[in-house]
Order: C-alpha cells, then sequence, then structure tokens
C-alpha cells in the first residue's frame, strides 16, 4: 500500500506560481520599462532599477526553490520520488538525515540520501499539511518523524 506524503500543493509551487510570478512581474517591469503605463510622467530610473533588481532576483529564488520540489510517496519499504518527468525509487534505508524548514511557509522537509540518487544528494518536498490545533510552530512534523521512524535515525533536524 503506498501513502502519499507531499502536498498537494507541490504543483502550485513549482509550475504555477512561478509562471505567474515570471509572467506577471516580468510584464510590469518591462512595460515600465518601455514606458507603456498612462500616467503623468514616467517613473525615475532608480524606480525601473529597482524593480528590474526585484524581478531578477525574485525569479531566481522563485526558480531554485521551485526546481528542487519533488512529490515523494512512501511504498512499503520505499519512497517513490516523482519530478514531474522521472519517477525513480529509493530505499528508506538511504535517508541520511531528515530536515524542516519550520519558520518558512510553506514548510518542506529535506531529506538528504547517502548514497545520492538520481535527483542528487537531497530531496526536498513539501509535506502534507497537518490536522492539527496547535500553536506550536517549532514542533516536529509528523511526516518528518515518521520518516525519521522508518529510516531508524535519531537526530532531529532544522533548517529555520
Amino acid at each position: 500500500m503506498s501513502d502519499k506524503i507531499s502536498s498537494s500543493m507541490t504543483f502550485y509551487y513549482k509550475v504555477l506560481l512561478p509562471v505567474l510570478w515570471i509572467a506577471g512581474f516580468g510584464f510590469g517591469t518591462f512595460a515600465m520599462w518601455l514606458g507603456k503605463f498612462d500616467q503623468p510622467s514616467q517613473p525615475p530610473d532608480e524606480v525601473k532599477l529597482t524593480f528590474l533588481f526585484f524581478f531578477i532576483v525574485g525569479s531566481a529564488f522563485l526558480l531554485r526553490d521551485a526546481v528542487r520540489l519533488k512529490t515523494i510517496t512512501i511504498d512499503k519499504e520505499d519512497l517513490i520520488i516523482k519530478n514531474f518527468s522521472r519517477v525513480i525509487r529509493v530505499p528508506v534505508r538511504q535517508i541520511n538525515h531528515i530536515s524542516e524548514s519550520r519558520l518558512m511557509r510553506p514548510k518542506t522537509i529535506s531529506l538528504t540520501l547517502y548514497p545520492s540518487c538520481e535527483f542528487g544528494e537531497k530531496i526536498t518536498f513539501i509535506p502534507k499539511a497537518k490536522m492539527q490545533m496547535t500553536f506550536k510552530v517549532l514542533t516536529e512534523h509528523p511526516i518528518a518523524k515518521r520518516l525519521r521512524e522508518l529510516a531508524g535515525i535519531q537526530d532531529q533536524g532544522t533548517d529555520a
């Protein structure tokens, strides 16, 4: 029996958000540079450069974070890792370290594998949302705890 542990929002964060950000912010930035906004005066060059800077830096960070996201399913003693174009199977015992980004949203869990797999040494995914009423932001996600138990790992890591 397989159990999908990654969020259904992965597609949104991996594909839709970067496309919408780059298209929308890029269109607005380049329209400003080309003087296409109908207003009494053009914005100063400092404003144009600021928007261009945030477009480039924001797009780079967004793409870096989006490319690394994977979809993960647990199937008995294996992880089935999908990257929308490829699917691989990795034994759970290859997990060497588990860390979470506890203060970032969306929360991500990163698995460090040894030996590394086709996707590299570090696999990052957005876990399913935990359904509990709590204000303990810094607590370990139940999926991270489950993976830690399956892999037999004792340490507790954070990327906060």
